[in-house]
């Protein structure tokens, strides 16, 4: 079944290719399926991506989502440069019973509510105007 479907989308990707050199998107004589074709052939492929993945996932779950949730952790300091941390203690809950946590906690409310005050008072001036 699975051999059936990839044949199916790298032919359906091949007829997309081959359309793609009899109607040019800059030809003047445009097809008004032509961008249909083209929409088609993206939901494709994000049918393909999204399938690979939850197949991946129904194989071995345990294994599939610690190297899902580690390759999240490095895109996540890759975009903040953030530099990295203890993986192995952050997987244990004493390391989140440190006292730099509670401090990190009530910095982190506090600037939620000021935020959320600023946000209030800014809609009630807009209110009132």
């Amino acid at each position: 079944m699975l051999a059936t479907i990839n044949t199916f989308v790298n032919l359906e990707i091949r007829l997309v290719q081959i359309a793609a050199v009899w109607w040019p998107r800059n030809s003047h004589t445009k097809s008004s399926t032509q961008p249909s074709i083209f929409e088609l052939v993206e939901q494709i492929n994000q049918m393909k991506v999204h399938r690979e993945f939850y197949l991946e996932f129904s194989q071995d779950p345990h294994t599939f989502i610690t190297r899902w949730l580690a390759s999240q952790s490095h895109d996540l300091q890759q975009m903040t440069d953030a530099t990295p941390g203890h993986p192995e203690q952050e997987r244990h809950a004493d390391f989140y019973d440190a006292s730099w946590v509670h401090e990190a906690v009530k910095r982190y409310l506090y600037n939620r509510v000021v935020q959320r005050r600023q946000e209030l008072e800014h809609a009630l001036n807009l209110g009132n105007q």
